[in-house]
């Protein structure tokens, strides 16, 4: 059987590890077709330089889908997180609405901030955004983006300066994410209880077969002291992605996705583990993806 191939759209950075440069190693570690789009070209990751040479690539990839039109090239998923221009949003749209059939799956990562506030030009992205998160099958934001996606101040939704939210206060933005967005399943990061932090997800019967009522479930892992490392997230969303299409299909219930996600954030916090010992600092961690 041929390997699976998915549409990765972030950000690729020369210098540093983060979004092109976790997700195509991961991926392919899990042995799919990784097709790299790159949504915006930089000098080097943000956490290197706050200020980093970036080239726009947003008319190269119009010319690039329409191409891909004309040889009626195909994804079994499109994975999209960092965009570097709003006008990218309509193109993304519609590239998934003309992609859809009945295997493919749309994972959209909003990269929209963190530790309660927007990331630096991020203004007009975060306004149109909405119709790309509509139309995807599973979201991953962390709480301060939960809240942007909500029209919303992260610091009135409960959101910590470290960009944490408590497990009393993830239950509002869960229940009205998935007002807003009914058919989405949304995976909310970032959710802390006591030493423990890991991932809150709702299940509704608009996005996972058989639930009859909204089942809320907290899949928490061990709260390490582990320095912040770039590129986290983007790990943990890889790992999702590389699991879900290996182990989940659209007859799937709760207990099957809870169970892999439940495996990921398990993944995530033996790496966070690792670092506090100080047996490894840069992503990725390859020895300890458990892909297979």
């Amino acid at each position: 059987m041929e390997a699976k191939r998915i549409l990765a759209v972030h950000d690729l950075s020369c210098y540093g590890a983060a979004s092109l440069g976790i997700v195509m190693p991961v991926l392919t570690a899990f042995g799919y077709k990784v097709v790299a789009f790159p949504s915006v070209i930089l000098s080097s990751t943000t956490d290197i330089d706050r200020d980093p040479v970036a080239l726009d690539t947003t008319e190269w990839m119009h010319k690039v889908v329409a191409r891909w039109k004309e040889q009626h090239m195909t994804f079994d998923a499109i994975y999209t997180g960092w965009l570097g221009d709003p006008r990218q949003i309509a193109l993304l749209v519609n590239l998934c609405e003309q992609s859809q059939h009945e295997k493919i799956t749309i994972f959209v990562d909003p990269v929209l901030g963190d530790d309660g506030a927007l990331y630096p030009g991020q203004e007009e992205l975060v306004k149109v955004i909405n119709g790309l998160v509509g139309i995807a099958h599973v979201i991953t934001p962390n709480p301060t983006e939960t809240a942007l996606l909500l029209g919303k101040q992260p610091r009135d939704c409960g959101v910590e300066e470290d960009g944490t939210v408590t497990v009393n206060n993830v239950y509002e933005l869960l229940n009205a994410l998935t007002l807003v967005y009914p058919r989405v399943l949304p995976i909310i990061k970032s959710v802390v209880s006591g030493n423990r932090i890991g991932v809150c997800v709702r299940f509704t019967s608009d996005n996972t077969t058989g639930v009859k009522k909204p089942i809320t479930k907290m899949i928490l892992g061990t709260r390490t002291t582990a320095p912040s490392v770039g590129g986290t997230g983007d790990l943990f969303a890889s790992l999702l992605i590389g699991r879900w299409l290996k182990y989940i299909n659209s007859q799937s219930n709760q207990y099957d996705k809870a169970t892999m996600i439940k495996s990921v954030v398990k993944t995530i916090s033996e790496v966070m583990i690792t670092i506090q010992r100080g047996k490894i600092k840069d992503l990725p961690f390859r020895d300890l993806l458990h892909c297979t």
